[in-house]
């Protein structure tokens, strides 16, 4: 594992590849996960990961970075096994989801969730869930790992992280307003392409799930 202390040096063009991680049990099962439900794959899941890697192990990839959650790390296990310099990153993991995490989604916990998320849609982005997160603090951390990102000295950079970071992530990246995540899809193993040039991000390409009906 790298020290991300010593990897701050001069911005520099890249090609970012962000996927979300594969399919657990607790999205099969409709169970909130979050940041606090450090949960791994299920053979679904394992299975979406083994066929990202076939199709993109050739990519050239000098760079991989996770979040601290299994979820993540197993995703993308596979190129960190071919020597790849490898990042564990905590500014990457899920959104909280306060004190639904690790229970079912019910209709209470649901409406719940359209009224947050109903409050972001005005910009209300203080509000978050009960003991939860809300997205202006999601987004402070995605934005401090956005200037991280900058500054890295690689070339070509695959992000293994989660659905609703994902979507923080490409309204920050392209300097959008939090209130425009809910247009961003997510499958498990989706994958996003993404260009630094200077020190701006643009976005190629969105939830791409090609690799899980491929051949290859």
């Amino acid at each position: 594992m790298m020290d991300i202390a010593f990897l701050y040096i001069v911005p520099m063009n890249k090609e970012i590849f962000i996927i979300r991680h594969g399919r657990t049990e607790y999205n099969k099962l409709g169970i909130w996960q979050g940041s606090g439900v450090d949960s791994v794959l299920d053979s679904v899941g394992l299975h979406q990961a083994q066929l990202f890697y076939k199709n993109y192990q050739n990519f050239g990839f000098d760079l991989i970075i996770h979040s601290t959650l299994q979820r993540s790390k197993q995703t993308i296990q596979k190129f960190i096994e071919q020597g790849i310099d490898s990042l564990e990153v905590p500014e990457l993991n899920e959104i909280s989801w306060g004190v639904y995490e690790g229970k079912p989604h019910t209709e209470s916990s649901l409406a719940e969730y359209k009224k947050v998320t109903g409050e972001w849609a005005i910009e209300n982005y203080h509000v978050g869930f009960t003991g939860g997160e809300s997205a202006q603090e999601l987004a402070e951390r995605i934005r401090k790992f956005c200037v991280f990102l900058k500054n890295l000295n690689y070339d070509k950079v695959l992000i293994c992280s989660h659905g609703r970071t994902i979507r923080a992530l490409l309204c920050i990246m392209q300097n959008e307003p939090l209130k425009e995540m809910e247009k961003y899809e997510h499958a498990n193993t989706g994958l996003f392409i993404a260009r630094q040039i200077g020190s701006k991000f643009m976005i190629d390409e969105l939830n791409n799930t090609d690799h899980l009906t491929s051949s290859v």
